[in-house]
C-alpha cells in the first residue's frame, strides 16, 4: 500500500509549467470538441428546434420557454447563415471550457494547485461535454452554474453584502439562461442560512443567544438577496419578453406542471425513478458518495475544514433538491394517460452539472490533515456504498434505459458490459483503498478512475454522437425542401411523416418555423382538408396515399413534393415562383430569382409560350421600370405584332391587346435604356436592369 501511495502522482510542478500545461490541455480539448462536433446533424428533437428557432427565427415575446439571455447570446448565430448550428457548437465549447477557471478556484479552497488543475480539467473532459454538440443551453448553463457556485463560496469565505448580492444576481441571470435554475433557489437559501449559522458558531456567539443571532442574520440576508434576485429576473424578463417574460416557467413547463396527477398517484413512480438515479450515481461515484457523510461528521468539525464542510453541505443541498425535482417531473410526464415519456428514462442532465462537486470532495480527501478520521468510520461509510454499487450493476440498472442524451456518463459506462465491469471494479478498489489509506484511495480515484472513466465512457458517448454524421431520411428531406422551394414558399409547406420528432429534424433543416407538421401512420390516406389552402405545398416523407387532384411536382424514392392546385392562378405566371411553375417553354434575359419576381438583364427579355389562345387575347403585365427607363416606351413584340408599354417606377398592372398569334410563341420585350444600380449610385450591383416583372396573365378575349 505504501508503494502504491508513493507511485501516485503528487504533481509538484513549477507554477509556470503547471499553468502552461493546464492551458495546453484546454486548448487541445477545444480543438477535439470542435472536431468531434463537426458535421453532426441535429438529433435531439424537438429540443434543438425549440431553442434554435426561439434564438434565431422568432420574437422573444413568442418564446414558450423564458431562456431570454440564452436566446440573446445564441441569436448571434444568425450571422452564420446556414452554418448557424456549427457556430452554436463553437459557442457551446467556449462556454463549457469557460467553467474550468471557476472550478479551479473552487478546488483551491481545499486542495493544492496541482490537484486543483487536475480536478478542473477532469470536470470539463468528462463525457458530459457531448452536450456541446447540441443546440441547447446546457453548455452555457454549465458555465453559469460554476460561476454562481464560485460566487456562493466567495460569500462563504467572507460573508458580506457585496458577495451575497453578486450570487443573487448571477442566479437571476442563470434563470434566464435555463429556467431550471429556479430549482437552485431552495438549496441556495438554505446554504445562506448555513453560512449564517456557521459564522455565529465560529465567532463564539454564546450558545444561549446563538439561535436568535443566526436566524436574524439569515433572515436579513435572505430578504435582501431574494429581493435583488426577483428584481433582476423580472426586470430583464419584462425587458426581453414583455408581459410574458414575467412568467417564471413559461408556457411549455407551465403546461407540463398542469398535468393532473396528485403526489399520492405519482409516489410509486417517484420511488422507482429515485431508485434508478441513486443506483446510477452509486455505480459511477461510490467513493464520493461514501465521503459525503464522513465529511459532515464530527471528525471534521475543525476550523481548517470549514470550506470542505461547506462544500459537502452545498453538495447535499443541491443534489437533494434537483433529485427531488427530477424524479417528480419524471413521474408526472410518465403516468397513465399522460405517457409523454417513460419512467425508465433517467433524466440525469437535470443535475449532471453538479457532478464535479463530488470530484472536489474526493480531491480534498487526498490532502494531509492534522486529525485523521478513524478507519472504522470510513468502513461504515464505505460498506453501504460498495454494496449499493454492486446491487446497481447487477439488479437495478438493467431495468432502466439510460441514453447518450439524458444520462451520457452512465450510458457510456454501461454500453460495453466489459467496460462497465472494469470501471465498477476500479471504483470499488478505490473505495477499499480509501478505507485503509484515505489519501491513497482519493488519489487513486482522481488520477486513475476518473481518467479511465472519461476515456471509456467518453468514447462510447462520442461514437453515439458521431453516428449523426450520416443524414437520415428526414434530414435529407429537409435539405432538399430548403433548396427546392424558395423561402416564402416554405411558409406554405406542410410536412407529413410518421412521428413529430422526425419531422422536427426536417423543419430544422428547412429552418422556418412557419412550416406545418402533420403526423400520420405510413400508408394512410391524406386528409385533404388538413393539407392547407390552394397553392400550398405538401411534402410526403414515406409512403402515403394522396387524394385525387394534387399536383405532383416531384417524386423521389422516399419522399414526394406535391402542390394543392389554385384555380385562380391557372394560366398566371408568378415570376417570384420557381420557373417550373411558369408553364413557359423557354426564357432568356432574366436575372436571378428574388422574392417579389425577376429583373430583366440586358437589352431584351424573351418569353416563349408553350401555347397561346387561337383568337385575340389580352396580355396582363404586373411590372415596373428601373431608373432611366421610367416613363420611356418599352417595345413588346409577338411575331409581327408590336405594342408600346410605358411603366412607372412602382409596379402597376397594365394590359396589352393582341390579335390572334398564329404560329408566334415568342414574346420579346425591348428595354429602352438598360442601366445598372452602380451607374445610378445605388450600390455595387453591376447588372444592367430595365424592367421588373412581377406577374403575367394571358386572358382570351371574351366572345
Amino acid at each position: 500500500m505504501k508503494r502504491l501511495h508513493a507511485a501516485l502522482p503528487r504533481l509538484s510542478l513549477p507554477r509556470f509549467s503547471l499553468t502552461a500545461s493546464a492551458w495546453s490541455v484546454l486548448a487541445l480539448a477545444l480543438v477535439y470538441m470542435v472536431l468531434r462536433n463537426g458535421g453532426v446533424y441535429p438529433n435531439i428533437m424537438g429540443d434543438e428546434w425549440t431553442y434554435s428557432s426561439a434564438a434565431r427565427l422568432e420574437s422573444l415575446r413568442d418564446a414558450i420557454i423564458p431562456n431570454y439571455l440564452y436566446y440573446s447570446v445564441y441569436g448571434l448565430t444568425s450571422q452564420c447563415g446556414a452554418g448557424a448550428l456549427d457556430c452554436a457548437r463553437l459557442l457551446n465549447v467556449l462556454f463549457y471550457l469557460g467553467a474550468a477557471p471557476f472550478l479551479y478556484m473552487l478546488a483551491r479552497l481545499v486542495v493544492p494547485r496541482s490537484v486543483a488543475c487536475a480536478v478542473a480539467l477532469l470536470a470539463v473532459l468528462r463525457p458530459a461535454n457531448a452536450y456541446t454538440a447540441f443546440y441547447m443551453p446546457e453548455a452555457m448553463y454549465y458555465c453559469g452554474f460554476w460561476l454562481f457556485t464560485w460566487c456562493c463560496f466567495r460569500f462563504q469565505q467572507r460573508p458580506d453584502w457585496r458577495r451575497l448580492l453578486a450570487s443573487a444576481t448571477v442566479l437571476a441571470l442563470l434563470a434566464l439562461v435555463k429556467v431550471h435554475a429556479l430549482f437552485l433557489l431552495p438549496p441556495w437559501m438554505v446554504f445562506i442560512a448555513y453560512v449564517a449559522w456557521d459564522g455565529a458558531r465560529s465567532a463564539g456567539v454564546p450558545a444561549a443567544g446563538r439561535a436568535r443571532h443566526w436566524l436574524a442574520q439569515a433572515a436579513l440576508w435572505l430578504a435582501g438577496a431574494l429581493a435583488l434576485a426577483a428584481c433582476v429576473r423580472f426586470a430583464l424578463g419584462y425587458l426581453f419578453g414583455g408581459k410574458t417574460g414575467l412568467h417564471l416557467l413559461g408556457v411549455m413547463y407551465s403546461n407540463q406542471a398542469g398535468i393532473p396527477r396528485t403526489l399520492l398517484d405519482m409516489l410509486p413512480d417517484i420511488i422507482l425513478s429515485l431508485k434508478g438515479h441513486l443506483a446510477g450515481l452509486l455505480l459511477m461515484f461510490a467513493l464520493p458518495l461514501a465521503i459525503v457523510p464522513l465529511t459532515l461528521s464530527r471528525a471534521l468539525r475543525g476550523p481548517e475544514h470549514a470550506a470542505l464542510r461547506a462544500m459537502a453541505v452545498y453538495t447535499v443541498l443541491s443534489f437533494g433538491a434537483l433529485l427531488a425535482v427530477t424524479t417528480v417531473f419524471s413521474a408526472k410526464v410518465a403516468g397513465p394517460g399522460v405517457a409523454i415519456e417513460s419512467i425508465a428514462r433517467l433524466h440525469m442532465r437535470y443535475y449532471d452539472f453538479l457532478v464535479p462537486l463530488l470530484f472536489l470532495l474526493v480531491a480534498a480527501h487526498a490532502a494531509a490533515w492534522r486529525h485523521e478520521p478513524g478507519r472504522v468510520a470510513r468502513l461504515l461509510c464505505a460498506l453501504p456504498a460498495g454494496a449499493a454499487a454492486l446491487w446497481a450493476l447487477l439488479r437495478c440498472l438493467p431495468t432502466f434505459t439510460p441514453n447518450h442524451i439524458d444520462s451520457p456518463e452512465l450510458f457510456g459506462m454501461l454500453l460495453n458490459p466489459l467496460h462497465g465491469q472494469l470501471l465498477t471494479a476500479l471504483g470499488l478498489a478505490c473505495l477499499a483503498v480509501w478505507v485503509v489509506r484515505r489519501r491513497t484511495g482519493a488519489r487513486l480515484f482522481i488520477f486513475a478512475y476518473l481518467p479511465l472513466f472519461a476515456i471509456l465512457s467518453g468514447s462510447a458517448v462520442n461514437t453515439e454522437v458521431r453516428k449523426q454524421q450520416h443524414a437520415d431520411l428526414f434530414i435529407r428531406a429537409g435539405m432538399f425542401a430548403r433548396d427546392y422551394l424558395h423561402r416564402e414558399e416554405t411558409n406554405r409547406l406542410t410536412l407529413i411523416g410518421k412521428s413529430a420528432g422526425e419531422l422536427f429534424k426536417t423543419r430544422f433543416m428547412i429552418d422556418n418555423p412557419a412550416v406545418k407538421l402533420l403526423v400520420l401512420p405510413p400508408d394512410s390516406e391524406l386528409p385533404l382538408a388538413e393539407l392547407g389552402k390552394p397553392g400550398d405545398f405538401v411534402m410526403l416523407i414515406g409512403r402515403y396515399r394522396a387524394p385525387q387532384g394534387l399536383e405532383v411536382l416531384l417524386k423521389r424514392r422516399d419522399f414526394d413534393m406535391l402542390r394543392i392546385p389554385d384555380p385562380e392562378q391557372d394560366g398566371r405566371v408568378q415570376f417570384g415562383r420557381p420557373e417550373y411553375e411558369w408553364g413557359l417553354a423557354h426564357t432568356q434575359g432574366l436575372s436571378g430569382h428574388e422574392p417579389w419576381g425577376r429583373w430583366s438583364e440586358g437589352k431584351e427579355v424573351t418569353l416563349e409560350f408553350q401555347e397561346l389562345p387561337s383568337g385575340p387575347f389580352t396580355l396582363q403585365l404586373d411590372a415596373a421600370a428601373f431608373g432611366p427607363n421610367v416613363g420611356k416606351a418599352f417595345t413588346v413584340r409577338l411575331g409581327e405584332q408590336e405594342r408600346q408599354l410605358v411603366l412607372p417606377a412602382e409596379h402597376a398592372v397594365l394590359e396589352l391587346k393582341f390579335d390572334a398569334a398564329g404560329a408566334a410563341r415568342k414574346l420579346v420585350i425591348s428595354v429602352p435604356q438598360p442601366s445598372s444600380p452602380r451607374e445610378q449610385g445605388m450600390g455595387e450591383d453591376g447588372r444592367m436592369l430595365g424592367i421588373a416583372l412581377y406577374s403575367m396573365h394571358v386572358l382570351p378575349a371574351k366572345p
